[in-house]
């Protein structure tokens, strides 16, 4: 039944997607000539056509339709976006190609943002729609768990946590049954499990065993197999980690990397670069210059010293750069006290200036940093980089803190949104953005850059209280 509700899906986002790529290519030529006497052109025409055909060749190769249990809109988008990328240079190429120097590029770029705008709110809208229907008992997977142990117990709560998968647990197969907390949901021994597929509708068999029960886990493979139920096998490495690893294979051999960080692609690493400078760029150009005549000539009536405040920070594999910053307080502060302790700036610091209290508060304080994400030093989102003494004393109390820099720290970043920007003091607190820090290198896309971006505006705007 779900293989049915499936097509049923696949062919309902392929007819949207094809629908919004249409429409964008028809705005975005209105938008250039503000009338739609393009469609007298031939070859406006036949650029429609490549756009179709393209897209459905690279979408067709990159499997995009191919209906996700995970709903989450990021791991919806990301190959959306290659799939955009691939058709942006297909259709550069067969311009460049065919001649069709007429064609206004302007209204190329139109339509790709349009329709970038548009595939997103339809798939926000179809995630949400798909986990209408999975809430109903559409388009579900009826799964068994073989083995009642402490592994099959925890992707049992996964499955009823979030009934958006879409799975249906149904039961355990186990041979230990007396005295098992779940007794009452175990459906029989494992050997048992053949004759229940044979009599019930199982979609999927989730394999929670020891490896000591691979002669039996063998026999039900083949079998699964036969029957076209998929067999999945939970590897239990949780007696070494506790979080999300990455499993590759070198040829035929399964090696489990205990961390996955998406920014070691290139691709990655090329449009969380291209975001920076794309933005950073304008803001040095157009807004900086104006902040600085302002705010410095601010500065130098307030206290005497120098506009900018430049102090050493550890940045990506604790490489040492210069951090910029408009000036908030006195020259002669000192940032750590007589026995070497570094010293917090904390809400109603007296040593703060008036005009720094507004400077930090606002955030405009921020603003010289961007001259360190063009120079590629910093990034506009990712881990905030600390001042050196306070790294120093928070490597040898906080676990795993050096691996927040894996990644070149940001303007902003996962922890601040979340409410953990400000003072460092509390070890509780600090240990919260280290966790939120490692989650973002872990889970990194550029539509959480693009999010976090956004939110950074919204707090900024309705006002950070933890900003001082």
């Amino acid at each position: 039944m779900y293989r049915r509700y499936s097509k049923f899906f696949k062919l309902i986002l392929f007819s949207g997607d094809l629908l919004l790529l249409n429409i964008s290519v028809l705005l975005g030529i209105f938008l250039k000539f503000r009338n739609f006497h393009f469609l007298e052109d031939k070859y406006y025409l036949y650029v429609l056509v490549y756009f179709n055909i393209a897209w459905i060749m690279v979408a067709e190769i990159l499997n995009i339709y191919r209906i996700q249990r995970s709903l989450k809109l990021s791991k919806t988008l990301n190959p959306i976006m290659n799939v955009i990328l691939n058709h942006l240079f297909i259709i550069t190429f067969l311009l460049i190609v065919l001649k069709y120097h007429t064609i206004s590029r302007l209204s190329l770029f139109y339509a790709y943002g349009i329709f970038l705008l548009l595939i997103t709110l339809w798939r926000f809208l179809f995630l949400k729609t798909l986990t209408f229907f999975r809430k109903l008992g559409l388009n579900i997977r009826r799964v068994v768990v073989l083995g009642a142990g402490p592994v099959g117990e925890v992707i049992v709560k996964f499955f009823d946590s979030d009934l958006s998968y879409g799975y249906k647990f149904l039961g355990y197969f186990d041979d230990k049954a007396e005295n098992n907390p779940h007794k009452d949901q175990i459906l029989g021994c494992i050997d048992d499990v053949k004759e229940y597929i044979q009599n019930n509708r199982v979609d999927e068999i989730f394999c929670a065993l020891p490896d000591r029960a691979g002669d039996k886990v063998r026999e039900i493979i083949e079998f699964s197999e036969e029957h076209f139920v998929r067999f999945r096998i939970i590897p239990d490495f949780k007696r070494y980690v506790e979080r999300r690893v990455r499993i590759e294979f070198y040829d035929s051999i399964p090696v489990i990397s205990l961390r996955e960080e998406p920014l070691e692609s290139l691709t990655g690493r090329v449009l969380k670069r291209t975001l920076d400078i794309v933005i950073s760029f304008p803001v040095l150009v157009i807004i900086l210059p104006v902040l600085y005549i302002i705010i410095g000539i601010l500065i130098k009536m307030d206290s005497k010293g120098p506009v900018l405040f430049r102090q050493e920070r550890w940045g990506k594999q604790n490489k040492k750069f210069i951090a910029l910053k408009f000036r908030s307080m006195p020259v002669e502060t000192k940032e750590v006290d007589d026995n070497g302790n570094y010293i917090h700036v904390s809400k109603g610091d007296n040593r703060i200036s008036k005009l720094g209290k507004f400077l930090r508060k606002s955030s405009l304080d921020e603003f010289p940093q961007f001259w360190n994400v063009l120079a590629g030093e910093m990034s506009l989102v990712g881990p905030r980089p600390h001042p050196v003494p306070l790294n120093e004393q928070a490597m040898s109390k906080i676990y795993h803190y050096n691996i927040r820099h894996l990644v070149k720290p940001g303007l902003t970043g996962w922890a601040q949104v979340n409410g953990f920007r400000g003072e460092a003091c509390d070890p509780n607190k600090l240990k919260k953005r280290v966790e939120h820090d490692i989650w973002y290198l872990e889970n990194w896309t550029i539509w959480l850059d693009v999010y976090i971006i956004f939110k950074t505006l919204y707090n900024l705007i309705r006002g950070d209280e933890n900003a001082h």
